[in-house]
């Protein structure tokens, strides 16, 4: 079955939900009209110029452009998650951050499309940069949440941690609780998602490859791998910025104890 265009005016038409959420916010006395107006021009720009990047790395296929998206995107993820710390921490945590979101994501994808999906050539953009879209996205998330999680623990927590060393505790017992919790709380939105897959809501992924002509089967195996990759990419990239926030919190907080 062939898939059904969208106009350009059909596709203007779909911009009333942005009018109706502007109507919603006067009507309630909302002060968010600006940041939804920046949001939606952002989306459609940045959208309209990953169109043409795609096409052109579709009619030119090479490596070195498909890296030189991938590594893009890799800086933008690391840019975004960094200046979502406050400010006087964001030099701290942004070594962790690239670190974690890079190595993680990266080794997912090597794994991904080598073994699970055994692409060739590897470089190929169809798969390689729609895949590290939803990888890097998850994983950005991931990074963000447990962040966020672990500088609140160390605020709250700090009086328990200072004890802990005290009495004898080496640092990494000391702040386990604390990047137990902050691990938890990063992957959960994932694990939750996975729950009610399928039944509650059906993921872009497949809806996408479904509404293109892909058989529903060929869409579900395609979106289960890419849900599993994200698991473990999320997972892998959470640790990764945990082990090494976590020491230079301490480092910062504690005079230079080290996990």
């Amino acid at each position: 079955m062939d898939s059904v265009v969208i106009t350009i005016w059909q596709l203007v038409a779909a911009y009333i939900f942005v009018i109706l959420l502007l109507v919603l916010f006067k009507i309630r006395g909302i002060d968010k009209k600006k940041q939804v107006v920046i949001s939606t021009l952002r989306m459609t720009l940045q959208l309209v110029l990953a169109g043409y990047l795609l096409t052109l790395a579709f009619n030119n296929p090479s490596w070195w452009l498909t890296l030189a998206i991938f590594l893009g995107m890799l800086v933008f993820a690391v840019l975004t998650v960094t200046y979502r710390a406050p400010k006087e921490l964001r030099p701290i945590v942004r070594r962790p951050v690239a670190v974690a979101i890079t190595i993680g994501s990266s080794c997912v994808m090597v794994y991904f499309l080598a073994l699970v999906i055994g692409v060739k050539p590897w470089y190929e953009t169809r798969y390689f940069v729609s895949i590290a879209g939803m990888v890097l996205g998850n994983s950005m998330t991931g990074v963000a949440l447990s962040m966020n999680t672990l500088v609140t623990e160390f605020k709250q927590s700090r009086g328990h941690i200072e004890q802990a060393l005290m009495l004898g505790a080496t640092p990494k017992r000391a702040v386990r609780d604390s990047i137990n919790n902050a691990f938890t709380n990063a992957i959960l939105p994932t694990l939750t998602s996975m729950l009610t897959m399928g039944i509650v809501t059906l993921p872009g992924m497949m809806t996408g490859q479904i509404l293109a002509g892909t058989p529903p089967e060929l869409a579900v195996r395609y979106q289960i791998g890419v849900m599993l990759a994200i698991l473990g990419s999320v997972a892998i990239c959470v640790l990764i910025f945990l082990t090494m926030a976590s020491r230079c919190f301490l480092k910062r907080e504690f005079n230079g104890v080290e996990v």
